[in-house]
């Protein structure tokens, strides 16, 4: 329910990491989307950096599809996705009094606009999905975001894991690293 920025710090031998609950809605909503991109916005400037990497999990995902789509943040070299949401349609009757509390009276709005989010094949993508996720389907989601970059002539690859939502092979930490690392240039 996260979105995290990965920024690469200059003469360092790492990454500055920060998240942001969104004001506690992760729906991919204006406010939520604002957080984030301010979030982005200051630790960039604190740590001087110029590479900014998201990382997104389940619903974060709607808002990282927007930060990417939107251009919001600068120095976006690349969008990796654990499970991630794109498609707020997808979800919508599961978690309707969650998303519905979130947008209010923009709800239809909201789900023509994100469902799914529109990418381009502008910032390099890398997703982890399972085909057994019954809680955010890898085909309306993952694949469908991923097929709208690669159609735009960007990279995106989609990762297939196993299990359920939150199963642990969804996680490597290495090969995102190594996304990261590709992605500047």
């Amino acid at each position: 329910v996260r979105l995290e920025a990965a920024i690469e710090c200059p003469g360092a031998a790492g990454y500055a990491v920060a998240s942001s609950d969104a004001g506690g809605n992760a729906w991919g909503s204006d406010a939520s989307v604002d957080d984030y991109a301010d979030l982005a916005a200051a630790v960039t400037a604190g740590v001087g950096a110029t590479n900014v990497f998201l990382v997104s999990e389940s619903m974060g995902g709607l808002a990282a599809a927007r930060l990417v789509s939107d251009r919001r943040i600068e120095g976006l070299r690349a969008y990796a996705g654990i499970y991630p949401l794109c498609d707020l349609d997808s979800v919508y009757d599961d978690f309707r009094e969650s998303v519905d509390a979130a947008y209010g009276s923009a709800v239809p709005q909201a789900l023509a606009d994100l469902s799914p989010v529109p990418l381009d094949g502008g910032v390099p993508v890398l997703f982890w999905a399972s085909p057994d996720d019954t809680t955010v389907d890898k085909e309306r989601n993952a694949d469908v975001c991923a097929a709208q970059v690669a159609a735009d002539g960007g990279s995106a690859v989609v990762v297939e894991t196993e299990g359920k939502h939150l199963d642990p092979s969804n996680f490597d930490l290495a090969a995102l690293l190594d996304f990261f690392e590709s992605s500047v240039g």
